[in-house]
């Protein structure tokens, strides 16, 4: 006979779960020969100590963790049959778990009037333990239409390999955050990284929140902020006053004038780090009082221009996603 591979590892999978694995048994002989398994138990697991703990903690986990006979953790499937020279069969091999328990065994082959084939098994069990490095990023300040990278990493701080899966459908708008990769599989004892790209979009304060799965935890929320930031400047030229825009400052003057508390926008503009920048106007210019703002209006205009800056962007963030829906069932109702 031959037996590929010579030996069979289940590795450690999750407590109270089952996996499956498979041989070849091949009849490298002559004459028809019939075969049977059975199984030797080499040696008996223990159970998973990876800490102290006091003495009737141990007495629960010795309870909870007896040690079964090996035909009632491993099976296979079948257990006898007969084969043609040169015929192959398939053998199942199932490993049960138990609660963070190690089994070694030998499952032996025996031929009617030949020898016993020994096959070394082994399975072990425990559960499922993860970390994340960081649970929100924060990305300061970020021009809203450029993208900034930052990473975070998933560590499998247990003995089984788990899978992990991003989900991005709490962002409120597509294109805010893209996580690469979204999907994986985490070995035991390793990090795994994954960077985060956050695209502002407008010149506001950003915070989003998605989802990281890990195995069959509950997800975990992930938080990510950034504050958009725009190039601008004021003029000294009288407004054009439509109503709009007047009641836009009125609007928001209120706000301004509450002292912080009004206006969200962390960015805010503030006229005495302007005026500190500004260049020294001539004495011509300085002495016409029409031409120079007073910093309340300063701030207040800045911000107006900000908020409508906003709009119009969402306004075309709107449309364009239109536009890709209406394509899209477009070209599946002619599917």
């Amino acid at each position: 006979m031959n037996i590929l591979p010579p030996n069979i590892d289940f590795g450690c999978i999750l407590n109270d779960t089952s996996k499956k694995k498979y041989i070849s048994l091949t009849n490298i002989s002559e004459m028809a020969v019939n075969y049977e398994w059975s199984f030797l138990e080499e040696e008996q697991g223990s159970p998973l100590k990876e800490q102290e703990e006091s003495k009737s903690k141990k007495n629960a986990v010795s309870k909870k963790s007896k040690m079964l006979p090996i035909n009632e953790v491993f099976d296979i499937l079948p257990v006898s049959g007969t084969l043609q020279p040169g015929e192959t069969e398939t053998v199942e091999f199932t490993f049960y778990s138990g609660h963070g328990l190690l089994y070694n065994g030998i499952a032996v082959c025996s031929v009617d009037g030949g020898p016993d084939y020994e096959v070394p098994i082994v399975g072990e069990s425990s559960f499922v333990s993860y970390k994340l490095s960081a649970t929100e990023l924060d990305y300061g300040e970020i021009p809203y239409n450029e993208q900034s990278s930052k990473e975070f990493f998933i560590e499998n701080i247990g003995k089984v390999p788990f899978q992990y899966n991003i989900n991005l459908s709490t962002v409120s708008r597509p294109g805010i955050v893209e996580c690469h990769p979204m999907t994986g599989k985490v070995a035991a004892g390793e990090k795994y990284k994954v960077i985060v790209k956050f695209f502002p979009g407008i010149p506001s304060n950003i915070d989003e929140m998605f989802l990281v799965e890990c195995a069959h935890f509950p997800a975990q929320r992930f938080k990510v902020r950034a504050v958009g930031t725009y190039p601008g400047c004021l003029l000294s030229f009288p407004r054009s006053e439509d109503e709009e825009f007047v009641k836009r400052f009125e609007d928001v003057k209120r706000l301004v004038q509450k002292g912080g508390k009004g206006v969200e926008y962390q960015a805010f503009f503030t006229s005495g780090e302007a005026l500190k920048q500004m260049a020294p106007l001539p004495k011509p210019i300085e002495k016409d009082k029409t031409l120079n703002k007073e910093p309340l209006v300063m701030e207040v205009e800045a911000e107006v221009d900000r908020r409508v800056l906003c709009e119009k962007i969402l306004s075309q963030i709107e449309v364009a996603q239109q536009k890709q829906l209406f394509a899209t069932t477009n070209a599946f109702n002619q599917t």
